[in-house]
């Protein structure tokens, strides 16, 4: 079986299909297959996350994913996507999963964007998906960034007037 990031042998692997890999090798295919680029994606608020290797499970079979693009020869027919990052609590994290339609010589271009809230799922489609919890993280900076000057006020005013 090939490395990650190398180029698929001439033979394909059991199951009719490689593993994930580099997008330099994204167009190489057999005769007859199709190819799945998945981009996996962290927001930098999320960056958390980078630490972790996401999953990529194709028809029940699972793989090593990485950052970034992700190219799949596949044969042509239907075929079953999830992608999940494993995590520490809870286990994994922004499971999503899609059944994607392949053609012969075709390529399909999906887009996995993780949450930036760890029990939510991500987000998985045609490019561009939104983040999933973006709204939620961004009301909990916001009300960092207004609490904090006004706990920092109140207890600067109690000093005073206490002294």
């Amino acid at each position: 079986m090939n490395h990650p990031w190398e180029p698929p042998s001439q033979q394909p692997p059991p199951g009719g299909y490689g593993q994930p890999g580099h997008h330099q090798w994204a167009g190489h295919t057999a005769a007859g297959q199709g190819q799945l680029v998945v981009d996996i994606k962290a927001h930098p608020l999320a960056f958390i996350y980078r630490f972790f290797t996401p999953v990529i499970t194709l028809n029940g079979q699972r793989f090593p994913g990485r950052w970034g693009p992700n190219a799949l020869a596949l044969p042509p027919g239907h075929h079953q996507l999830g992608i999940h990052i494993p995590y520490l609590l809870p286990p994994e994290i922004g499971r999503a999963g899609a059944t994607v339609p392949v053609e012969p010589g075709r390529q399909v271009h999906l887009e996995y964007r993780a949450p930036l809230v760890a029990f939510m799922q991500g987000a998985l489609g045609a490019a561009p998906q939104k983040w999933p919890g973006a709204v939620v993280s961004y009301v909990v900076i916001g009300l960092a960034v207004l609490l904090i000057p006004l706990a920092t006020a109140l207890i600067i005013l109690a000093a005073v007037s206490a002294g």
